[in-house]
């Protein structure tokens, strides 16, 4: 079996693949329901004999050595309805190490230095969104400043004010967000349609979305804190 995305390079259903270095031949016989990479190169299954009989450099027709009939990499466990599954017993006992799933992935070459590059650039990202919303937001609060001193001197309070501010900055990044997220999924599809290794999950971008409200909300704070210290005479030109 293989990775869907190798039928997308080229391969079908029936063809038949020759290891070069062996002359060992693999007729294609079905078709996995996602994509399996490992280290970004399209991976095929094929029964654990041939595999070691490949691994070990067997020939075809060549008995197999003994020591690579007791050779494998990992093997998957999973507990039955209703049952668990003792790992540490049964690493004790055949000297194995268990994973998750998930930590089973850092041991494909490059993963953990990938995805911890890219969890920085996110980071970065996040930050750079909550400054530009601040810097936006500041330059929004001086051009307000005699409006809210009108309010001050009316008597609305520092917590009003600072509610108003932010109410206004919510309707503001919500709006921007939903346009931004719907850009986000049109280049999504379209880079996903031509091959390149990119998804998009409902969960990610629902946390990206509220992410980035949530920073922006922040910058936005950060920038208008000041209105609610804004003195109405001075404000109004009062010390003129």
């Amino acid at each position: 079996m293989v990775s869907p995305t190798a039928l997308d390079a080229g391969l079908h259903l029936g063809d038949v693949v020759t290891v070069a270095r062996l002359g060992t031949k693999l007729r294609v016989v079905g078709v996995t329901r996602q994509q399996d990479t490992f280290g970004h190169v399209d991976v095929a299954y094929v029964p654990l004999p041939l595999w070691q009989a490949i691994k070990s450099d067997t020939a075809p027709g060549t008995a197999l050595p003994a020591h690579a009939a007791q050779e494998i990499t990992a093997v998957a466990v999973r507990a039955g309805s209703g049952k668990s599954v003792n790992l540490a017993a049964g690493d004790a006992a055949a000297g194995t190490k268990s994973l998750t799933l998930s930590q089973s992935y850092g041991a494909s070459p490059g993963y953990t230095a990938e995805t911890t590059t890219l969890q920085l650039i996110q980071g970065f990202l996040y930050a750079i969104s909550a400054l530009v919303a601040g810097a936006f937001f500041a330059v929004w609060a001086i051009q307000r400043k005699q409006e809210v001193a009108v309010l001050r001197a009316l008597g609305a309070s520092t917590r009003w004010v600072l509610r108003d501010a932010l109410m206004q900055a919510f309707v503001l990044l919500a709006g921007a967000v939903i346009v931004g997220v719907g850009i986000g999924l049109a280049i999504g599809a379209w880079v996903a349609g031509s091959g390149a290794p990119f998804a998009l999950s409902a969960p990610s971008i629902g946390a990206a979305a509220a992410g980035l409200i949530v920073l922006g909300l922040v910058g936005a704070a950060a920038a208008v804190i000041r209105l609610t210290s804004v003195d109405p005479a001075t404000a109004l030109g009062g010390n003129r």
